[in-house]
């Protein structure tokens, strides 16, 4: 859970026992915008799961 490049990213699990990571830069990037509250672990999981939406619809 974690390498010497990503130690510090945040890892969300989903039902159905996939992991989505979140890099610290990324999570402080949300977080600056949000006026300091970060994204809960439900938000995480469905910008993931809208965003495979999205991607789906675009492949040819």
């Amino acid at each position: 859970m974690g390498s010497v490049f990503f130690s510090d990213r945040r890892t969300v699990g989903h039902a159905d026992d996939r992991r989505t990571y979140l890099c610290s830069l990324c999570d402080s990037r949300i977080r600056s915008s949000r006026r300091g509250k970060p994204l809960t672990d439900e938000e995480v999981r469905n910008i993931v799961e809208n965003g495979s939406a999205i991607a789906t619809a675009w492949r040819p």
